[in-house]
């Protein structure tokens, strides 16, 4: 049986965009590496959130070209590609970023069988 027998137009269209349709066989089987990623989201967005806040804070005692601010930007800036790169993994595997505090995902699937 194919996903289109299991679900119907409508259904497909309401997922987000991106999403990949999974088994819940499927999904349990990722969800060890999907947690993994989670982790490492949030530990990003940590990150993220001390370097925007250093970044403020140089932005007004520094010109914008000074080398520390260019530095920190770029930080910030490869934060934002490696989070992109790891939403794209979860994307792979089925699995949507639900929420932060707590972590949690989704998956968009159907029942086998």
């Amino acid at each position: 049986m194919d996903i289109s027998e299991l679900l119907d137009e409508m259904a497909l269209l309401a997922l987000p965009d991106g999403s990949r349709v999974v088994t819940i066989e499927e999904a349990r089987e990722e969800l060890p590496r999907a947690r993994k990623l989670l982790v490492t989201l949030q530990s990003l967005q940590d990150q993220a959130h001390d370097l925007t806040e250093e970044l403020e804070i140089l932005v007004e005692e520094l010109p914008p070209h000074h080398e520390h601010v260019v530095e920190v930007a770029e930080q910030l800036g490869n934060l934002v590609k490696e989070w992109q790169d790891i939403g794209d993994e979860l994307e792979d595997l089925g699995a949507r970023i639900a929420g932060f505090d707590p972590g949690y995902l989704e998956w968009h699937g159907v029942v086998d069988g």
